[in-house]
Protein backbone atom coordinates (compact mmCIF):
# COMPACT_ATOMS: atom_id res chain seq x y z
CA UNK A 1 0.00 0.00 0.00
CA UNK A 2 2.89 2.28 0.78
CA UNK A 3 3.92 2.53 -2.86
CA UNK A 4 0.59 3.38 -4.45
CA UNK A 5 0.22 6.33 -1.35
CA UNK A 6 3.90 8.05 -2.23
CA UNK A 7 2.94 7.72 -5.63
CA UNK A 8 -0.51 9.46 -5.34
CA UNK A 9 1.59 12.14 -2.77
CA UNK A 10 3.15 13.09 -6.17
CA UNK A 11 0.54 12.96 -8.78
CA UNK A 12 -0.86 15.56 -6.42
CA UNK A 13 1.99 17.60 -5.99
CA UNK A 14 2.47 17.56 -9.94
CA UNK A 15 -0.85 19.40 -10.31
CA UNK A 16 -0.43 23.29 -10.73
CA UNK A 17 -2.12 25.33 -8.36
CA UNK A 18 -3.95 26.94 -10.62
CA UNK A 19 -6.01 24.28 -10.89
CA UNK A 20 -7.53 24.24 -7.73
CA UNK A 21 -8.78 27.97 -8.35
CA UNK A 22 -11.70 29.26 -8.55
CA UNK A 23 -13.75 28.37 -12.03
CA UNK A 24 -13.10 31.68 -14.46
CA UNK A 25 -15.88 31.93 -17.04
CA UNK A 26 -17.09 34.47 -19.60
CA UNK A 27 -20.50 33.79 -21.85
CA UNK A 28 -21.79 35.37 -25.08
CA UNK A 29 -25.45 37.13 -24.17
CA UNK A 30 -28.35 35.06 -26.35
CA UNK A 31 -29.31 37.39 -29.62
CA UNK A 32 -25.98 39.12 -28.91
CA UNK A 33 -24.80 39.39 -32.34
CA UNK A 34 -27.88 41.21 -33.70
CA UNK A 35 -28.79 43.28 -30.65
CA UNK A 36 -26.81 46.70 -30.92
CA UNK A 37 -27.97 47.89 -27.74
CA UNK A 38 -26.33 44.95 -26.07
CA UNK A 39 -23.55 46.73 -24.95
CA UNK A 40 -21.92 46.01 -21.82
CA UNK A 41 -24.23 43.17 -21.31
CA UNK A 42 -22.74 41.24 -24.57
CA UNK A 43 -20.36 39.21 -22.76
CA UNK A 44 -21.16 38.27 -19.31
CA UNK A 45 -19.59 39.53 -17.25
CA UNK A 46 -18.38 41.89 -19.48
CA UNK A 47 -15.05 43.07 -16.75
CA UNK A 48 -13.69 39.77 -15.18
CA UNK A 49 -10.28 40.01 -12.82
CA UNK A 50 -8.03 37.20 -12.32
CA UNK A 51 -4.38 36.29 -10.94
CA UNK A 52 -2.12 35.21 -13.28
CA UNK A 53 -1.76 31.64 -14.31
CA UNK A 54 -5.46 31.14 -14.02
CA UNK A 55 -7.76 29.62 -16.65
CA UNK A 56 -10.31 31.35 -18.13
CA UNK A 57 -13.25 29.41 -20.24
CA UNK A 58 -14.92 31.22 -22.70
CA UNK A 59 -18.80 29.96 -24.16
CA UNK A 60 -20.56 31.33 -26.34
CA UNK A 61 -24.15 30.52 -25.39
CA UNK A 62 -25.79 32.34 -27.94
CA UNK A 63 -28.45 30.33 -29.40
CA UNK A 64 -28.42 31.37 -32.95
CA UNK A 65 -24.86 33.45 -33.04
CA UNK A 66 -21.40 32.55 -34.13
CA UNK A 67 -19.05 34.57 -32.22
CA UNK A 68 -15.22 35.12 -31.17
CA UNK A 69 -13.20 36.12 -27.72
CA UNK A 70 -10.67 38.15 -29.50
CA UNK A 71 -8.08 40.12 -27.49
CA UNK A 72 -7.68 43.50 -29.27
CA UNK A 73 -5.72 47.06 -29.32
CA UNK A 74 -7.42 50.16 -30.55
CA UNK A 75 -6.45 51.53 -34.05
CA UNK A 76 -8.14 55.03 -34.70
CA UNK A 77 -11.35 53.60 -32.18
CA UNK A 78 -11.17 50.22 -33.86
CA UNK A 79 -10.48 47.63 -32.58
CA UNK A 80 -7.58 45.19 -34.02
CA UNK A 81 -6.93 42.03 -33.01
CA UNK A 82 -3.49 41.77 -30.72
CA UNK A 83 -2.29 38.63 -30.89
CA UNK A 84 -2.78 37.90 -27.41
CA UNK A 85 -5.74 35.09 -27.74
CA UNK A 86 -8.01 34.55 -30.58
CA UNK A 87 -10.77 31.59 -30.20
CA UNK A 88 -11.70 31.96 -33.93
CA UNK A 89 -15.09 31.22 -34.65
CA UNK A 90 -17.12 29.64 -32.13
CA UNK A 91 -19.62 28.29 -34.60
CA UNK A 92 -22.52 26.87 -32.03
CA UNK A 93 -23.75 27.16 -29.19
CA UNK A 94 -21.77 25.97 -25.99
CA UNK A 95 -18.75 25.63 -27.55
CA UNK A 96 -15.70 26.51 -25.82
CA UNK A 97 -12.43 28.16 -25.78
CA UNK A 98 -9.62 28.37 -23.05
CA UNK A 99 -7.13 30.94 -21.95
CA UNK A 100 -4.67 30.99 -19.19
CA UNK A 101 -3.59 34.29 -17.76
CA UNK A 102 0.43 34.60 -18.32
CA UNK A 103 0.93 38.36 -18.01
CA UNK A 104 -0.04 41.15 -15.68
CA UNK A 105 -1.93 44.13 -17.36
CA UNK A 106 -6.01 44.73 -18.63
CA UNK A 107 -6.55 42.79 -21.97
CA UNK A 108 -9.44 43.81 -23.88
CA UNK A 109 -11.07 41.56 -25.92
CA UNK A 110 -14.43 41.69 -28.35
CA UNK A 111 -15.93 39.78 -31.16
CA UNK A 112 -14.69 39.92 -34.89
CA UNK A 113 -17.94 39.56 -36.07
CA UNK A 114 -19.15 41.97 -33.88
CA UNK A 115 -17.43 44.83 -32.94
CA UNK A 116 -19.83 46.30 -30.89
CA UNK A 117 -19.24 42.97 -28.23
CA UNK A 118 -16.57 43.95 -26.22
CA UNK A 119 -15.19 43.23 -23.05
CA UNK A 120 -12.40 43.10 -20.40
CA UNK A 121 -9.99 40.76 -18.45
CA UNK A 122 -8.01 42.51 -15.23
CA UNK A 123 -4.96 40.17 -14.77
CA UNK A 124 -3.35 40.77 -11.47
CA UNK A 125 -0.59 39.39 -9.40
CA UNK A 126 -1.53 36.34 -7.78
CA UNK A 127 -3.15 37.43 -4.49
CA UNK A 128 -3.43 34.31 -2.87
CA UNK A 129 -0.69 34.89 -0.38
CA UNK A 130 -1.45 38.41 0.22
CA UNK A 131 -5.54 37.58 1.32
CA UNK A 132 -4.10 35.14 3.33
CA UNK A 133 -2.21 37.88 5.11
CA UNK A 134 -4.47 39.95 5.67
CA UNK A 135 -7.01 37.32 6.75
CA UNK A 136 -4.50 36.59 9.51
CA UNK A 137 -3.94 39.91 10.34
CA UNK A 138 -7.90 40.56 10.88
CA UNK A 139 -8.46 37.37 12.26
CA UNK A 140 -5.50 38.50 14.85
CA UNK A 141 -7.08 41.43 15.93
CA UNK A 142 -10.16 39.41 16.60
CA UNK A 143 -8.56 36.53 18.66
CA UNK A 144 -6.49 38.92 20.71
CA UNK A 145 -9.68 40.64 20.89
CA UNK A 146 -11.95 37.78 22.80
CA UNK A 147 -8.80 36.81 24.67
CA UNK A 148 -8.73 41.01 25.99
CA UNK A 149 -12.09 40.52 26.77
CA UNK A 150 -12.18 37.01 28.43
CA UNK A 151 -9.41 38.19 30.84
CA UNK A 152 -11.34 41.80 31.29
CA UNK A 153 -14.02 39.34 32.73
CA UNK A 154 -11.64 37.15 35.27
CA UNK A 155 -10.27 40.77 36.61
CA UNK A 156 -7.27 40.87 34.46
CA UNK A 157 -6.54 44.57 32.77
CA UNK A 158 -3.85 45.83 29.32
CA UNK A 159 -1.27 46.32 31.48
CA UNK A 160 -1.18 43.01 33.32
CA UNK A 161 -1.34 41.70 29.85
CA UNK A 162 1.29 43.60 28.45
CA UNK A 163 1.03 45.67 25.16
CA UNK A 164 2.48 42.29 22.66
CA UNK A 165 -0.13 40.21 23.54
CA UNK A 166 -3.10 42.85 22.53
CA UNK A 167 -4.11 43.38 19.11
CA UNK A 168 -3.30 46.38 17.30
CA UNK A 169 -6.85 47.62 17.35
CA UNK A 170 -7.09 47.06 21.10
CA UNK A 171 -3.80 48.81 21.54
CA UNK A 172 -4.75 51.87 19.61
CA UNK A 173 -8.24 51.59 21.19
CA UNK A 174 -5.78 52.32 24.52
CA UNK A 175 -4.85 55.28 23.27
CA UNK A 176 -0.94 53.77 21.70
CA UNK A 177 -0.06 55.43 18.81
CA UNK A 178 -0.03 53.81 15.87
CA UNK A 179 3.84 53.84 15.26
CA UNK A 180 4.51 52.48 18.86
CA UNK A 181 2.36 49.62 18.73
CA UNK A 182 3.93 46.45 20.09
CA UNK A 183 4.13 42.94 18.19
CA UNK A 184 4.64 39.56 19.36
CA UNK A 185 7.60 37.59 18.31
CA UNK A 186 7.87 36.76 14.74
CA UNK A 187 5.49 39.66 13.86
CA UNK A 188 6.20 42.92 12.42
CA UNK A 189 4.87 46.29 12.82
CA UNK A 190 3.55 48.02 9.54
CA UNK A 191 1.12 50.84 8.63
CA UNK A 192 -1.69 49.52 6.47
CA UNK A 193 -1.53 52.30 3.12
CA UNK A 194 -5.43 51.83 3.10
CA UNK A 195 -6.38 53.67 6.29
CA UNK A 196 -2.99 54.52 7.89
CA UNK A 197 -3.57 52.10 11.19
CA UNK A 198 -1.06 49.73 12.51
CA UNK A 199 -0.80 45.62 11.83
CA UNK A 200 1.25 43.46 12.82
CA UNK A 201 1.99 40.71 10.09
CA UNK A 202 4.18 37.71 9.62
CA UNK A 203 7.87 39.01 9.09
CA UNK A 204 8.35 36.95 6.01
CA UNK A 205 5.48 38.31 4.57
CA UNK A 206 6.41 42.10 5.47
CA UNK A 207 8.66 42.98 2.30
CA UNK A 208 6.22 41.28 -0.28
CA UNK A 209 2.86 43.23 0.91
CA UNK A 210 5.05 46.68 0.55
CA UNK A 211 6.50 45.61 -2.41
CA UNK A 212 2.35 45.06 -3.86
CA UNK A 213 1.25 48.82 -1.96
CA UNK A 214 -0.84 47.43 1.27
CA UNK A 215 1.82 48.41 3.63
CA UNK A 216 4.70 50.65 4.64
CA UNK A 217 7.06 50.83 7.26
CA UNK A 218 6.36 53.83 10.25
Amino acid sequence: MKPVIIIAIAFVLLIPISAFADPHTIETANDSGPNLECAADCYTPNTLTVDVGHTITMTNADESGIHTFTSYTLEDDFPTASGIFDSSMLMGENLTFEWTADTVGEVPYYCILHPWMRGIIIVQEAAAEEETDEAMEEETDEAMDDEMDASEKKGSNASAMGLSKMSPRAQMNQGVDSAEVKCRQGFELVMKNSNGSAACIKSQSVEKLIQRGWASLF
